[in-house]
């Protein structure tokens, strides 16, 4: 009509974008968040003093989950040979600390003294089989046995160490189940081995 003002032409879809925008910018700062939290968390495990005593250091490392990614983010593996010029020597959690280079025993020893002083079932297990022999840190956790194995955390539906050991390593003969005993002398510790069971075998506690 002759002399109405011009109708405004919707801007179709403005809306959505206006939507689609916020939801990225949404998106954008949770995954900052989250990398702030993985960045935070992975600093606090490489600045943990390695002065700590092995007390206060487990009340830095309450979890499975956080005694793994320590034992990962500060600990490389080494032979007792390369290490200390000898085919067996056992360290002391202090020893492993200082160092911070050992076998799977030294791996397994730590994780059990942190693991037991933050209130879980916990042992050793060495675990033999044609032409090997390991040893991990076992533990017991809402009715089923999980394992550090080095570290890794070995999260596993196993209701008893028979079928631990068959997830661990499947070609196992025999398996032996210990803790760590404090002793004066070159090795760190020795172990006592109150269990043992063989592959066809089931054990369903470490008592």
């Amino acid at each position: 009509m002759a002399g109405s003002e011009p109708r405004e032409i919707p801007r179709r879809g403005f809306g959505m974008k206006k939507k689609a925008v916020a939801a990225v910018k949404g998106l954008a700062v949770s995954v900052g968040m989250v990398l702030v939290f993985l960045i935070t968390a992975d600093a606090n495990a490489q600045l943990l003093d390695r002065s700590l005593s092995l007390a206060d250091l487990a009340l830095h490392l309450r979890t499975p989950e956080n005694i793994a990614h320590y034992l990962w983010r500060n600990f490389i593996f080494e032979t007792d040979q390369r290490l200390f010029g000898r085919e067996e020597y056992r360290q002391s959690p202090e020893e492993f600390l200082s160092n911070q280079r050992g076998d799977c025993e030294d791996f397994a020893n730590l994780a059990y003294n942190l693991l037991r002083l933050n209130g879980f079932e916990t042992a050793l297990m060495n675990i033999y089989g044609d032409g090997f022999a390991h040893t991990v840190c076992v533990f017991k956790e809402n009715g089923r046995y999980q394992a550090i194995d080095g570290s890794d955390l070995k999260r596993t539906e196993a209701e008893n160490l028979n079928d631990l050991a068959a997830q661990l390593r499947p070609f196992w003969k025999e398996v032996k189940i210990g803790v760590p005993l404090k002793a004066k002398g070159e090795n760190g510790f020795f172990v006592r081995f109150a269990k043992s069971l063989q592959a066809k075998q089931s054990l369903q506690t470490f008592a």
